[in-house]
């Protein structure tokens, strides 16, 4: 062989390399493309992004135990560590291993359909004053991924009985109970059939929140009847994700929270009516069902002259048994048409857009009737827990 033939030969190796590199190179900027923006705030969620100049979108959760979104409302946070907060408790069970206390508690393990659930609760006593009116509460969770990384509808089931972390498996509530049926799944004994709240886990490097309002005003009226939730898969998926924990190994900012609002005067929640306070029905409505959101400028909980409607705000009509019926965003006066659906009772929620805190109820259960129904709901620009959060 020459010198010629072996400088030819190295000379065509080092092209197929730098030829390699180059094709590996191009494929990562490609997945790097591809990838979602998971925890953007454009993205349509429970804290929905919308153009706003009241509040600028920060990274993290922002307001404090004691925040007050408008005068008369507080705004609480319960999360271990907060403010000298200690009353989390949180672990999961597994199916894998029925009778084997999780060991590893830093990640909450969920997988579907109903193989690992992660089970929590948050100590309520002396959290609100006696004779607040309850506003809306949110139970939130970060969540990673695991190693599938697949779509999961998720459920947050309000607990019907004690449960030990030190000793709760998928067969046993405590060291000497066992559940009415293994993984906490005896519906009337160890919990309720019907979720708080229902989401789809999707992406990983997020917040998910939880309506869990109905729940924690059962608690705050039966205080000795607080178990928490047991959190489940309920679609055939078989999605695995990590929830961090309330561990100290775990950042403050990523544990979980439950978010309360509530009210210190005696003045009552709005309740919807037929038409919007004060404020003329838009011409050309016809006999649908509508939801209307609107910037509640005096925080009173009704919508007054000269408070306009916001747009953008996703809204969503479910059965009363948590199913998902339909979804849609607001105009830019506030109204978002849910058509005709059948005579019987519904429930109807919104999500309050980034930047924005709710002043009535988010979430309503109304009749329609087949005649015009347009249900209120208000929100206001102010401090609030900005969380890069994903609905569905």
């Amino acid at each position: 062989m020459t010198f010629s033939d072996t400088r030819v030969r190295s000379r065509i190796r080092t092209s197929g390399v730098a030829l390699m590199l180059l094709i590996s190179m191009g494929l990562l900027l490609l997945t790097r493309a591809l990838q979602p923006t998971w925890a953007q705030p454009h993205q349509s969620g429970l804290h929905q992004s919308n153009a706003t100049t009241v509040l600028t979108p920060t990274p993290g959760p922002s307001a404090t135990a004691t925040a007050t979104p408008a005068s008369g409302v507080v705004r609480k946070l319960l999360q271990e560590g907060r403010d000298g907060y200690a009353g989390t408790s949180d672990t999961w069970i597994t199916s894998y291993l029925p009778d084997t206390v999780a060991t590893n508690r830093s990640r909450l393990k969920l997988k579907g359909p109903d193989v690992w659930s992660p089970i929590i609760r948050f100590d309520l006593t002396n959290q609100i004053p006696a004779g607040a009116t309850l506003v809306a509460a949110e139970l939130v969770f970060y969540v990673e991924s695991n190693d599938r990384l697949r779509a999961l509808n998720v459920g947050a089931f309000r607990v019907e009985r004690a449960w030990d972390p030190a000793w709760v498996t998928w067969n046993s509530a405590t060291y000497s109970d066992l559940w009415g049926l293994p993984g906490c799944n005896q519906v009337g004994a160890d919990r309720l059939g019907v979720a708080d709240d229902v989401r789809t886990f999707a992406y990983r490097g997020v917040y998910y929140g939880f309506d869990v309002t109905s729940s924690v005003s059962y608690w705050l009226q039966n205080p000795d009847k607080n178990f928490g939730w047991v959190i489940k898969g309920v679609s055939s998926s078989t999605g695995e994700f990590d929830l961090l924990s309330s561990l100290d190994s775990t950042p403050l900012e990523q544990r979980p929270i439950l978010r309360i609002d509530y009210r210190l005067d005696s003045q009552p929640t709005a309740t919807p009516t037929a038409t919007p306070t004060a404020t003329a029905t838009p011409q050309g409505l016809g006999d649908d069902l509508y939801a209307l959101v609107y910037h509640d400028l005096n925080a009173n909980g009704l919508q007054d002259m000269g408070e306009p409607g916001v747009g953008n705000v996703l809204v969503e009509l479910s059965s009363l048994t948590g199913q998902s019926l339909q979804r849609g965003l607001t105009a830019s006066n506030g109204y978002c048409s849910l058509g005709k659906p059948a005579s019987q009772e519904y429930r109807l929620s919104v999500h309050a857009p980034w930047g924005y805190y709710a002043t009535t109820r988010v979430s309503e259960r109304i009749t329609y009737a087949g005649v015009r129904l347009v249900v209120g709901f208000g929100v206001r620009g102010g401090q609030s827990l900005a969380l890069p959060m994903i609905r569905r």
